[in-house]
């Protein structure tokens, strides 16, 4: 994987993900600039993505405006004939296309960047084939605290559902990593919704119960709720005992065979794996990434979820 410079990067949104993915491609590309309506400070601006491909030449583009409003900016990317790499933030849409989308991109990532965290990659790897008993996962964070900058939770765009806020599509890492190791989900319940006063209309709690192609026992919580921040997984296998604590890099490894407990140490910078992110794409590698395939594919569960909550019953993947 050969590192380059020589891209022009072109990042749509300048909220708080917009421009920490600006800050990170100044060191990966020859020139950052923006769509944003703004004040950049020292980015170039446009505002809109017809008066970028107006004026100006891209050859990658960050989708990271609010949720509601990517699959507009992915539409106007096909409409303006951009052909190069595209990274669109998680999740990729707030909700499914009533119609199948054409992807005329070299390559299409979806900004999954946990799947990066050398925790998750190592737990990744040392389940290799093994057989997968149970699989419990916990994230949870309090919304006030998420941006401190702002007044609180609520003038976000994560308290409000027309934004494309809420727990399950703020929190989907949690769907896409597991899918990423456990395979995809094929069956599904969930209860949640709105039950505290963090936001305005979005979810702020969810429970989910899901079977994958590799684990039939699948648990999953995730809120807004939490005042100290928590977020690990629990892995049952045929071998043993793995748990994982994805903010402190702590990785438990009890084997069945070994009466001694393991404990591994890896990083947990944040931007380090939405770098490690970028450098895979503008590489053309996509082994890791996330794609739009299989980010379409966690945006059913999260629809799924939706369903199952209100009818309270399975939903199967289709």
């Amino acid at each position: 994987m050969q590192p380059t410079n020589s891209r022009n990067a072109l990042v749509i949104g300048y909220g708080s993900i917009g421009s920490r993915h600006a800050r990170i491609l100044e060191s990966h590309c020859k020139s950052v600039s923006l769509v944003t309506k703004q004040d950049a400070g020292k980015f170039r601006t446009y505002d809109s993505i017809v008066q970028a491909f107006s004026r100006d030449h891209f050859d990658y583009v960050v989708i990271a405006n609010n949720t509601s409003d990517h699959f507009d900016a992915y539409r106007n990317l096909v409409a303006v004939g951009y052909t190069g790499a595209l990274l669109i933030e998680k999740p990729v849409f707030d909700k499914r296309p009533e119609a199948p989308i054409s992807s005329p991109f070299s390559l299409c990532g979806v900004g999954y960047n946990l799947r990066f965290l050398p925790v998750l990659q190592r737990l990744k790897e040392l389940l290799g084939n093994d057989t997968i008993v149970t699989v419990n996962v916990y994230v949870g964070q309090y919304l006030p605290s998420w941006r401190p900058k702002r007044a609180n939770g609520t003038d976000s765009y994560s308290a409000k559902k027309k934004l494309g806020g809420g727990v399950l599509r703020d929190l989907s890492h949690e769907i896409d990593y597991i899918q990423w190791i456990f395979g995809e989900w094929t069956n599904l319940t969930a209860l949640g919704g709105k039950i505290s006063d963090v936001t305005i209309d979005s979810d702020d709690a969810y429970s989910i119960l899901l079977k994958t192609k590799r684990c039939s026992n699948v648990v999953v919580h995730m809120n807004y709720l939490n005042r100290s921040a928590k977020r690990f997984m629990i892995v049952n296998s045929n071998k043993g005992t793995w748990i994982a604590d994805l903010i402190t890099g702590q990785l438990e490894i009890q084997r069945f065979t070994q009466d001694e407990q393991i404990i591994e140490k890896h990083g947990v910078n944040s931007d380090f794996t939405y770098s490690l992110m970028h450098k895979h794409l503008l590489a053309g590698e996509t082994s890791i990434c996330c794609t739009l395939n299989e980010a379409m594919q966690t945006l059913a569960a999260i629809e799924a979820c939706e369903v199952a909550s209100s009818t309270k019953t399975w939903i199967s993947a289709v």
